[in-house]
């Protein structure tokens, strides 16, 4: 077996297989660490333009909005040019308030509205944000509004200006919302740590599994099928743990401060790796160069059905029965509890295992299948 393992290292293609796997995880980690930090403290640098047709209170409520609103606030000429700069992605959305906004708001019965309008065109926040300002902007509205209306009702009555002020304040401002966060998340950034580990992980297992296949190809005539495969299994064992400390290691480097410890967070990494790795090597076993094909698919799916784009209860059933078949699933869930908080961690690494097993039992079936006689090298 050592004989086997000193052939491994001596061809380049396993040293540029591990290389690989361990530059994934340094630049994925420094590009999008980097990129995504404090995206959230930015979102005043939004463009949002106002534009009231109606010269009445619409004209008054736009002037409100414009230095009430969190963002960069901008007055186009008209509804057209707004249009124009949205299109653009010069603004990232328009509050418009039509000619009959007031007419309509002094109409029993009859609800005035306020029109946000959002490029979807953008990346997917856009929308979210286009959302965020139309509740924000109706609230803010219906409040004044009412406060309006009730002071209006008292002046008939003849109640004095500064006491109806006083009990329409009182009247609308009943009810309070408090937003509370459990295992609260600072940095935009951080959020995308989970992504970015199984993106950079799968990548890179994919890769050196590749690699080692062709190394088992150009020393197939001096090694037998078995010595072999448990070369791969010492080296991605060995590849497993030395990578999963250095990017533990890493993201401590970022400021990363996980609710588990270092050993808690960097062993289940260890296991993530590991898990990784048997299962891209699977289809090249079975499959040779071509089970790469079906690590794209596999990485594909992952990103689709994990749980680290959106929740996984939004997808189709399909979806998300193929989801717990896979490992990035449960890599996703250990990561977020152990660097954000929750729990269901016991039951990650159990799904981890039981996959790991099924990865293992499937690649033997190819060693059985692909004797050495029969084998040029592309089956390993």
């Amino acid at each position: 077996m050592g004989q086997t393992l000193k052939l491994f290292f001596q061809q380049k293609t396993t040293l540029v297989g591990l290389i690989t796997m361990l530059f994934f995880q340094l630049v994925f980690a420094v590009v999008w660490m980097n990129g995504y930090d404090n995206v959230t403290g930015r979102m005043d640098q939004l463009h949002i333009g106002v534009v009231s047709a109606d010269q009445g209170a619409g004209k008054e409520i736009a002037k409100n909005l414009q230095t009430s609103l969190p963002f960069e606030m901008e007055t186009p000429a008209n509804l057209e040019a707004a249009k124009a700069q949205l299109n653009a992605r010069d603004l990232q959305a328009v509050i418009y308030i039509p000619a009959d906004f007031s007419a309509t708001l002094q109409k029993q019965g009859e609800k005035a509205k306020i029109e946000v309008l959002v490029n979807e065109s953008n990346p997917a926040m856009v929308k979210t944000v286009g959302q965020q300002v139309l509740g924000e902007v109706t609230k803010n509205v219906n409040h004044v509004a009412t406060q309006n209306g009730i002071v209006a009702a008292l002046s008939q009555m003849r109640v004095p200006a500064v006491q109806a002020q006083g009990i329409a304040a009182g009247v609308t401002d009943r009810v309070e919302g408090t937003y509370t966060a459990l295992n609260p998340i600072s940095n935009f950034s951080l959020q995308m740590v989970p992504m970015m580990v199984v993106l950079a992980s799968y990548v890179g297992s994919m890769l050196l599994s590749m690699q080692l296949t062709v190394t088992a190809t150009i020393i197939t005539s001096r090694t037998n099928r078995w010595q072999r495969f448990l070369a791969r299994q010492i080296i991605n064992a060995g590849a497993a743990v030395g990578i999963g400390l250095i990017a533990t290691g890493i993201l401590y480097l970022f400021d990363v401060e996980p609710v588990a410890g270092f050993l808690e967070l960097s062993g289940f990494l260890i296991l993530t790796l590991f898990s990784f790795l048997a299962f891209a090597q699977m289809f090249l076993f079975l499959f040779g160069q071509a089970g790469m094909l079906f690590n794209i698919i596999a990485l594909s799916l992952q990103l689709a059905t994990s749980g680290t784009m959106l929740p996984r209860e939004l997808l189709s059933d399909l979806f998300y029965n193929v989801g717990n078949f896979l490992p990035a699933t449960y890599a996703v869930l250990g990561n977020m509890n152990l660097l954000f908080g929750g729990t269901g961690t016991g039951g990650a690494v159990a799904g981890l295992l039981w996959i790991t097993l099924a990865a293992y039992g499937v690649t033997l079936i190819g060693v059985l299948i692909y004797k050495d006689k029969k084998v040029v090298g592309a089956h390993e």
